[in-house]
């Protein structure tokens, strides 16, 4: 059987909560099945604490990358805004990090922000397999979310056992805290501003990515912290 190419692969993004069509549904409700179970064994063999499944239905976006329908790839993205007391007390600020950390991000200036969640990568589409770099063109899609979303930058704790760091600082992230043991495993707080993401320096990262969001199938109208909209998909 020969090995997929990216025209094989495609883009959707889908709300992570809200009103949802049939057609997107059922998309969503099998991502939300092939996460879970990917999460489940991941905390399980890490750390032994089970999945908190809210962490999908609160995103703003879920972005899904499949293969003749099989789910290939997931990445999650919540928008925050840093001056709200109700944005800074939420769990996912307060499971991931510090004071001293949304400190930083405030005096570089930031404060509308985009994390970056869950990468998530069916193990039969890892490059050692098909001869792809998924974990990267999914990311740089993130990136491309990124600067449609009008949000300053993107915000994410990375693991650095599986080097997830060195992909992000790819596109331009920096760390803004040490290396800390989070889920019992090493990682780093990194950051992106917006006006400063790169591209890709693989050029088939580069091309990948940019096939994939010409052709995405996109369920959004508008993107929060911007007046831009964003097409539906036809």
């Amino acid at each position: 059987m020969s090995l997929p190419t990216i025209g094989d692969f495609d883009y959707t993004l889908l709300p992570g909560n809200g009103l949802l069509s049939e057609e997107s549904l059922e998309l969503h409700n099998r991502t939300f099945v092939f996460w879970n179970e990917f999460w489940a064994n991941v905390f399980k063999e890490i750390s032994g604490e089970k999945v908190r499944k809210d962490d999908f239905h609160r995103q703003n976006i879920v972005c899904i990358l499949t293969h003749k329908s099989e789910i290939a790839a997931v990445h999650l993205y919540s928008y925050f805004h840093l001056d709200s007391l109700a944005a800074t007390e939420h769990s996912y600020f307060q499971a991931n990090y510090s004071g001293v950390s949304l400190e930083l991000l405030r005096r570089s200036g930031v404060r509308s922000v985009m994390s970056m969640e869950y990468l998530t990568l069916n193990e039969k589409y890892r490059r050692s397999k098909i001869g792809l770099p998924i974990a990267s063109v999914v990311i740089g899609l993130g990136y491309r979310v990124l600067c449609e979303s009008g949000c300053q930058a993107m915000i994410a704790p990375c693991r650095r056992d599986l080097k997830v760091d060195v992909r992000a600082a790819e596109y331009g992230a920096e760390p803004f805290s040490e290396e800390f043991i989070h889920h019992e495993v090493p990682v780093v707080l990194m950051m992106t501003r917006t006006d400063r993401v790169q591209e890709h320096p693989d050029p088939e990262v580069r091309s990948s990515i940019e096939e994939l969001w010409t052709r995405k199938k996109n369920y959004f109208d508008r993107a929060p912290f911007s007046a831009g909209a964003w097409k539906k998909a036809s």
